[in-house]
């Protein structure tokens, strides 16, 4: 009994081993003890866990990489959605105030065209705005998440400031985390 018992003593150190890899610590490795077919074991189990770990963190750098990718382009397209779209709907803005002037002065029938071009250039100009919010915070940049978040909560503020009162408490300089993670937030 007691050399099957001393035999199999490294068999705790291997449990107490597996339950540090199940609460997912990566670095957790078999001892090399005990009898050779544990030893054959632990030398096993480690070089698996070397490739678990590995994978993890390759995953890791591609997920990372995906987010920057993918900030990048969120970036690129609310750029051209403001520049070109924001340019041409200025651009159509301007034509519609000189039929809306026009219309007014000598052709009173082209007033109510002339003022839905008005609403429907207004809607895609605040649609545009919105869409370019949602994309990338326009001063994230420029001012910082505490800024940008700030400004979140006052535009709550005013809109529902009668129903609900909003405050933001930020613990930590949270204007020096990454910029994926800044957008995510």
């Amino acid at each position: 009994y007691l050399g099957a018992r001393r035999a199999l003593r490294p068999t705790r150190a291997m449990m107490r081993t597996l339950q540090r890899l199940e609460a997912g610590e990566l670095g957790a490795r078999m001892p090399l003890a005990g009898p050779s077919e544990l030893r054959r074991i632990g030398a096993m189990f480690n070089r698996m866990a070397d490739r678990l770990q590995a994978m993890v963190g390759a995953q890791r750098q591609l997920a990372d990489r995906l987010l920057t990718v993918r900030e990048e382009e969120r970036r690129h397209l609310a750029r051209e959605l403001h520049d070109e779209l924001g340019q041409s709907l200025t651009s159509i803005r301007a034509e519609v105030a000189f039929v809306d002037e026009v219309a007014r002065e000598s052709v009173p029938s082209l007033i109510p065209s002339a003022d839905a071009l008005n609403r429907t250039c207004e809607s895609m100009v605040t649609a545009v705005r919105h869409i370019v919010q949602q994309l990338r915070p326009p001063g994230l940049e420029a001012f910082g998440l505490s800024a940008c978040l700030q400004q979140l909560v006052d535009s709550w503020q005013r809109r529902d400031g009668q129903r609900c009162r909003y405050r933001l408490q930020i613990e930590g300089d949270v204007d020096d985390w990454d910029d994926t993670v800044s957008v995510s937030v």
